[in-house]
């Protein structure tokens, strides 16, 4: 069971083009592992798209883990 790397509650699994992805109810979260942002947001995933936008600004790195890091949660 995954949980989510921001609040620690139990994620759940919703199919979008026959990818899974990660999503927690409790912070709305939604969680991509490597390689399903371009299956599910095609040209809409990458980054210079974005960043020529007003619309939004580089965050840098975060502190959050993977949901599937094995440590103890």
């Amino acid at each position: 069971m995954r949980r989510c790397p921001r609040c620690q509650f139990r994620l759940t699994e919703h199919k979008i083009r026959d990818i899974e992805v990660d999503h927690c109810h409790h912070c709305a979260g939604t969680f991509f592992d490597p390689g399903e942002t371009e299956g599910v947001l095609s040209n809409f995933a990458k980054p210079e798209l974005w960043l020529k936008s007003s619309i939004c600004r580089p965050l840098g790195e975060t502190p959050l883990e993977s949901p599937d890091f094995s440590g103890n949660l």
